[in-house]
């Protein structure tokens, strides 16, 4: 939808590609984040879109006094995936854990931003 209505191309995966500040190409005007957008081959997670919504916020405060900000660089915070009761997988530290010792890791490393 919102390809169509910016007349915007989408790619193979359906998303819009974005600019390094998070707009459309064209469109300085409409900002797109998510899981919809392909930016810089950054990953379609909840956490890549959380950081490209703080990274939102910082592009509209400096826009209203007329200053830029850098383009948007993903951090890689690593991933976690429970298998039971404290329980879990985790790549995080450049490290894989599992089982309580991951179920630790993991909710530090994704639990902050």
């Amino acid at each position: 939808m919102l390809a169509r209505a910016t007349g915007v191309e989408t790619g193979l995966a359906g998303r819009v590609p974005a600019e390094p500040d998070c707009t459309l190409p064209g469109r300085p005007e409409v900002f797109a984040i998510g899981d919809m957008v392909s930016l810089n081959k950054v990953p379609g997670m909840a956490q890549s879109a959380r950081q490209e919504g703080t990274y939102l916020g910082k592009v509209i405060e400096a826009r209203k006094i007329a200053e830029t900000v850098k383009p948007f660089e993903y951090f890689d915070k690593g991933a976690m995936v429970t298998i039971g009761y404290r329980s879990a997988v985790a790549d995080a530290f450049a490290t894989k854990f599992t089982r309580f010792i991951g179920y630790s890791c993991g909710r530090s490393s994704t639990s902050s931003t």
